[in-house]
């Protein structure tokens, strides 16, 4: 009988063993990935269900030193085994780790169940130099630096794209340090410069490139690392016009699509607006005044609500209270409150915050201290000044020349899609 190899990539449940037999595996490994530093530790057990009363032989297990397999006799019964796989992650487990375990039927017929388990490091969004804390990151001309602690301009590299290419700032390695995605409009190639390369070798793909695209990256799938993301407005015969959302995973290249939002005035945005881990969808709709939230996996709308009346208000969405959830945010321009951040947390509270008066100062927020709560910032093209809010005291960092050629990276997509220089 040839050996049956199962691939389990964090969801699977049923291996075939031979001839009309199953061999049945519950639950399946946990899907998530190992965050050191926070929550390391991998605890598998499962149930082998099977025909006959003589339970399966592990015959080789391929795993890491740190995990240890054991097999739980309490629980046997006829037909059924319990079997723990359990270990805690250490620093040198960075990255994807391959398991495998080769059951043996009585006869001998191996079953393989395989399956990887990711491990990556804890890891503050926009944080370049691996310090916990998120640092100002931007792009002058074709050249990208970040702030450091001294608040000095730090090069990362030279890209060669077009003047409206569209900067991103993510997570595609399993460093604690941010990486880079740049995508061309004209084309849909994208250039992906990450911190464990040295920001150099980007790996280049296509994806996108309608007029109407606006790209994002964000974790859809849990798997701890960024996907990359499209919105597009597609024509229709009435009024509306379809929004559609797709999403391009990385590690496989899959392709996934989910049709939401209506008008092509709509304003997308992303975030984990639920803390389940994963990227949800977003409109703000400027012709009812109404934001819409989906998860971008299954049928859920996750809420409707009715939240800043005027069109020029500028989004600004981050985890200002520290729930773990993206909280929907505005900065109003009118001149009758000019510079009023309103923040709406996930259980419907709102906050008001006055700060930044400019009406083209452009929203960074971010976890600029550490403190696990999003900061208020801009940068002021005016100046070519940093501001952050930390623990109500503005700061003001220099930048670069007034007007100068900067693209701020942790600004919103919809603003960078829309910027030209």
């Amino acid at each position: 009988m040839k050996p049956f190899t199962l691939m389990i990539a964090f969801s699977i449940c049923s291996l075939v063993l031979t001839a009309g037999k199953t061999l049945k595996v519950d639950p399946p490994p946990p899907g998530h990935p190992l965050v050191l530093g926070e929550a390391a530790t991998f605890f598998w057990e499962f149930e082998i269900k099977h025909r006959g009363n003589e339970k399966p032989r592990l015959f080789q297990a391929t795993m890491p030193s740190w995990m240890t397999f054991t097999y739980n006799d309490t629980t046997a019964a006829k037909g059924s085994h319990t079997y723990v796989l359990q270990g805690q992650a250490k620093p040198d487990a960075l990255g994807d780790t391959p398991i495998s375990l080769v059951f043996t039927d009585p006869k001998g017929n191996p079953t393989t169940l395989s399956f990887v388990v990711r491990v990556v490091a804890a890891y503050t969004p926009g944080d370049f130099d691996g310090d916990g804390t998120a640092d100002f990151s931007f792009r002058e001309g074709n050249s990208f630096y970040y702030l450091n602690r001294q608040n000095e301009a730090t090069y990362l590299f030279f890209d060669g794209m077009p003047a409206n290419s569209v900067p991103l700032v993510g997570r595609f390695d399993h460093d604690n340090r941010a990486d880079i995605a740049v995508w061309n409009p004209a084309t849909g190639d994208w250039s992906i410069y990450t911190s464990m390369t040295g920001y150099s070798h980007p790996v280049q793909c296509q994806f996108g490139e309608r007029g109407t695209d606006t790209p994002f990256v964000g974790d859809v799938d849990g798997d701890g690392l960024d996907d990359l993301i499209i919105h597009r407005f597609v024509p229709s015969y009435d009024e509306k016009s379809r929004g559609v959302w797709f999403t391009r995973s990385l590690n496989n290249d899959s392709v996934d699509s989910l049709s939401f939002s209506g008008y092509d005035d709509d304003i997308p945005l992303v975030g984990d607006f639920n803390g389940n881990g994963t990227v949800d969808v977003a409109v703000k709709q400027l012709r009812n005044n109404r934001w819409t939230i989906h998860e971008f996996y299954g049928e859920t709308q996750l809420a409707r609500f009715p939240f800043s009346m005027q069109d020029s208000d500028k989004i600004a969405p981050a985890d200002y209270d520290g729930d773990g959830t993206t909280d929907i945010a505005i900065r109003r321009v009118t001149e009758e409150q000019l510079g009023a951040w309103i923040i709406r947390s996930r259980n419907g509270s709102l906050r008001l915050q006055n700060f930044a008066t400019q009406p083209n100062d452009i929203e960074v927020p971010a976890d600029y201290n550490g403190d696990g709560l999003a900061d208020h910032a801009v940068y002021r093209p005016s100046t070519g000044e940093f501001m952050p809010m930390i623990r109500e005291k503005v700061k003001v960092i220099s930048v670069a020349p007034a007007n100068a050629d900067v693209v701020p990276l942790m600004a919103q997509s919809f603003f960078k899609r829309h910027y030209r220089r």
